[in-house]
């Protein structure tokens, strides 16, 4: 939540207007790994500002549990 809340005033203040945003997680090697929330969020955030997500999902054909 604080990191896409810094974006927010990132993006307002920065010029030109950023295009996009790169995510990179899981986080190597500790294999530290993001909630579905916060890619909910994190894409709400990319729509408001008219911004494209760059994400290298290494890991995202694996999963545990549905």
């Amino acid at each position: 939540e604080a990191y896409l809340s810094g974006m927010g005033r990132a993006v307002a203040l920065a010029t030109p207007k950023p295009t996009a945003m790169v995510l990179n997680y899981p986080s190597n090697p500790t294999a530290q790994v993001a909630s579905i929330d916060f890619y909910k969020e994190a894409v709400a955030f990319a729509k408001k500002h008219d911004i494209w997500i760059l994400s290298d999902l290494a890991y995202s054909e694996i999963y545990f549990s549905d």
